[in-house]
């Protein structure tokens, strides 16, 4: 046992819990020889990282990523399971660690012998590839010996979609059931400690903690869907007003009105805001009555008594009579919403005109 200051209390704690958790990142494998993705000398500062929407969008930065991947490959292959992951592996096995979450995207906490189902890869793993569409799994060395021949890895041979590490890329979302999960995991299973001895912990499911309103608790229990819904739609949303606000600054009347001295605020807020935001309305627009009509994965996940749940219940039962109604609602939706996204686009923008 090491003599740092606090390994001991860590013994101490490990010792006297019935159960635990351990989270690993990046610095468990720099041992076995694998490198650190962030730190002063990582990979990312030797090369700029692609994002996902590039590897779907180009050829180029589709072959890019298989070729660092393949230039990794010797050193994924050669690495083991070093002393740390051997120590998780023990406390697993002798039943005092319930689940591994690791940020690590080695596979060698796998491979140090810790069953497949009680860890959580964050970010994947890169020991074996698939298809983005359908799932279908690939084997790192196939794959590798088809890019040496070719230059370029093939689609999918099931449904021809892209072939991709099973790893999260940026600017790749997570899945909105996972996310939900996790926070269920963190917040209402463990909770997040506090200073003075105080733990952060919020209900996992339903609408409140008995039949009374209670303003309070309805709120509590709006916590956790609540973000769910809003991180989702928030990514979406500044992914396509950053797109439009730099399409909108290159034009000549935002370059006319800073030369003539008005304020980079104003020129921004009263002149680029307004057009920039004509394709948020329509996106807006589409995903409005799905908001309305109910988010059936996130409310199925946290018990919510909304139109989505409705939605799955009566799917269930063979209600048809409700579903009718419910799509009917879903359908006047959409329409009523693309109409009040027209009257936007004339609002926002005077030179649409509607004879």
């Amino acid at each position: 046992m090491s003599d740092k200051p606090g390994t001991a209390e860590l013994a101490r704690l490990i010792a006297e819990a019935k159960r635990a958790v351990v989270f690993t990142g990046a610095g468990i494998s720099t041992e076995s020889g694998i490198p650190d993705f962030r730190s002063p000398g990582g990979i990312w500062t030797q090369m700029a990282p692609i994002y996902f929407d590039e590897f779907l969008a180009s050829e180029a930065a589709r072959r890019e990523t298989w070729r660092r991947r393949f230039a990794m490959e010797d050193v994924f292959k050669a690495a083991e399971p070093n002393r740390g992951h051997r120590a998780v592996d023990a406390l697993v096995r002798r039943g005092q660690v319930a689940a591994v979450i690791t940020q690590n995207i080695d596979g060698l906490h796998e491979a140090s012998g810790i069953p497949r189902d009680r860890i959580i890869e964050l970010h994947g793993n890169t020991t074996y590839a698939t298809c983005l569409d359908c799932g279908q799994r690939y084997e790192i060395a196939d794959l590798r010996a088809v890019f040496e021949r070719t230059g370029a890895v093939p689609p999918c041979s099931e449904c021809l979609g892209h072939v991709k590490t099973a790893t999260v890329s940026f600017g790749q979302s997570m899945p909105v059931f996972f996310f939900a999960l996790m926070l269920q995991l963190l917040f209402a299973v463990y909770g997040v400690p506090l200073p003075f001895g105080y733990k952060l912990q919020l209900p996992s499911a339903g609408i409140s903690e008995s039949d009374t309103f209670i303003l309070a608790d309805r709120l509590r229990h709006l916590v956790l869907p609540t973000v769910v819904l809003s991180l989702l739609f928030i990514a979406q949303y500044s992914r396509f007003m950053r797109s439009s606000m730099l399409e909108v600054i290159r034009t000549d009347y935002m370059r006319t009105a800073a030369a003539k001295g008005v304020s980079r605020t104003a020129v921004i807020l009263k002149h680029g805001l307004k057009n920039a935001l004509i394709p948020l309305v329509t996106i807006i627009a589409l995903t409005l009555p799905g908001l309305v009509a109910g988010a059936v994965v996130t409310e199925t996940i946290f018990a919510w008594p909304g139109m989505g749940r409705l939605f799955i219940n009566a799917l269930g039962q063979f209600d048809f009579a409700l579903l009718m109604g419910y799509m009917l609602l879903v359908s006047a939706l959409v329409v009523f919403c693309n109409l009040l996204a027209d009257v936007c686009y004339a609002w926002l923008d005077p030179r649409v005109k509607y004879s």
